[in-house]
């Protein structure tokens, strides 16, 4: 069977499951056909079609998942830079635990720079900051989250740097 024939039976046959998965975890019920569309796209690029039923079902759920999440993070009510950051700064505080005294207050007037900074600047550039810095997402992944280019988000991602290093009055380090 070729990949034409089987990718069809793929989607008829974890087409349903998919749509219920998505629609347990909150999508609303216009947005869970296209992400279950990307969830096949994704799949389709990424994995072989020859897999096994078992094997296939269980990438297509975690993508769907996968993306659930996504969309939810995406639209979440009142979700701000400044929410992230609180978070990250109690992510800071618990890593901060284990040091000395000064250590931790040095720390933290660094923080406050980072995020005052981080406050200050484009909100598209902060978006880009935040989920390649601070989330560690793929460029490819925020740009998909960001509905951009990848070159937009590289560009994005460059002019958040340099913004910062003229905030905080760093000199950008030269490659060897």
């Amino acid at each position: 069977m070729s990949d034409e024939d089987r990718f069809p039976s793929i989607y008829e046959r974890y087409m349903p499951l998919l749509r219920t998965i998505a629609g347990s975890r909150g999508i609303p019920y216009d947005e869970i056909d296209d992400i279950v569309q990307e969830a096949f796209v994704s799949y389709y690029r990424h994995y072989p079609l020859t897999w096994e039923d078992s094997r296939i079902q269980g990438y297509l759920s975690r993508i769907v998942r996968n993306l659930c999440t996504d969309y939810q993070r995406r639209n979440r009510p009142g979700r701000s830079g400044r929410a992230a950051l609180s978070e990250l700064a109690g992510q800071w505080a618990e890593v901060s635990r284990r040091k000395d005294p000064l250590a931790i207050l040095l720390e933290r007037q660094e923080y406050q720079a980072v995020a005052g900074a981080l406050a200050s600047m484009k909100k598209d550039w902060a978006a880009v900051m935040f989920l390649y810095v601070v989330e560690e997402r793929p460029i490819s992944e925020v740009s998909e989250i960001l509905g951009i280019s990848e070159a937009a988000c590289r560009m994005r991602l460059c002019r958040g740097r340099r913004y910062l290093r003229r905030q905080l009055g760093r000199k950008p380090q030269r490659r060897r």
